[in-house]
């Protein structure tokens, strides 16, 4: 049975899903940006960064 399956059927229990993921993974200025974890859009560069993440994986999508 699948792991995420498996969760639904457990009932009397408590479910934890663990992951080991990189914030911003995949974006370099936010692989690197030291607050990703709470970003705030106050900032040209961080706006900027932002709008081109979303172009490159826009034209990803198209593919």
């Amino acid at each position: 049975m699948p792991p995420l399956k498996s969760l639904k059927t457990k009932k009397t229990q408590a479910n934890c899903i663990v992951l080991d993921t990189i914030k911003g993974q995949g974006v370099p200025f936010f692989e690197n940006y030291a607050g990703v974890h709470s970003v705030k859009f106050n900032s040209q560069e961080i706006i900027e960064a932002t709008e081109s993440a979303i172009r490159e994986l826009e034209e990803q999508v198209k593919d």
